[in-house]
């Protein structure tokens, strides 16, 4: 006997998550990157070597916004290294 079962996600934005978005690179203008598609990323780390692993993916990932032609918006819980990188 099978049974199907359905479940749904909820939303990052109503798990409690404040999105903000990543500094676009140098040279890139605010008014160009406006146009950009919008991807929302959660990282979440648990301890010190995390936090620098996480701080390091996002310093990676802002300077590929202009690459991409994406606006990168992030969340999530991580130290001081990710919080300096908006996180």
């Amino acid at each position: 006997m099978t049974s199907s079962t359905t479940s749904t996600l909820a939303a990052p934005s109503t798990l409690g998550f404040q999105f903000q978005p990543l500094a676009l690179p140098a040279g890139v203008s605010p008014s160009i990157a406006r146009n950009w598609p919008v991807k929302r990323l959660v990282l979440l780390t648990g301890e010190a070597s995390g936090d620098h692993l996480g701080a390091a993916i996002l310093s990676a990932l802002a300077q590929a916004q202009a690459e991409y032609q994406v606006r990168l918006e992030v969340a999530g819980t991580g130290g001081e290294a990710m919080a300096a990188q908006g996180c």
